[in-house]
């Protein structure tokens, strides 16, 4: 394995400390969307906890130095985003082309990770939504996929 795949598996367990140091739950699974695209990065998260999805904006934290929940919020996000950035920056300093989406799941009890990458210049498509909406689209199938094996 070189040193560019050893450095992904280091992003993977600097974003599971992340989680794991933040989260409170501690049965949940973690939904993890990104999308770069024209420079920028969109970043959004969502929660399973006891069979219940919480959004970011509704997810209660550990406290991250703040007596605000929204700035804990921030503080949580702008580590994660730092992560997804070095590893950007990473894939354009390797011969490995940049994903446009990743999709990332988490399940804490089972300790799995799971990251779909898509490649696709999807802001081209006019078809394609732009990636706030594509990212909840992803949550809603998370989601009725959920309800529908229950």
């Amino acid at each position: 394995m070189g040193k560019f795949e050893n450095n992904k598996l280091e992003y993977k367990k600097e974003i599971l400390t992340i989680i794991n140091d933040y989260v409170q739950y501690e049965h949940c699974e973690t939904y993890i969307y990104c999308a770069n695209e024209n420079r920028r990065c969109y970043l959004n998260l969502m929660f399973r906890a006891d069979g219940e999805f919480i959004s970011m904006d509704d997810i209660d934290l550990q406290h991250c130095g703040t007596k605000n929940k929204l700035e804990d919020q921030l503080v949580f996000l702008k580590k994660l985003k730092s992560v997804l950035h070095k590893l950007r920056d990473d894939y354009l300093a390797s011969d490995e082309p940049l994903p446009s989406e990743l999709k990332i799941d988490y399940n804490r009890c089972e300790d799995t990770l799971v990251v779909n990458k898509c490649y696709d210049v999807l802001s081209q498509d006019r078809d394609i939504l732009i990636p706030e909406k594509r990212c909840q689209h992803w949550f809603n199938q998370v989601e009725n996929k959920e309800v529908a094996n229950f």
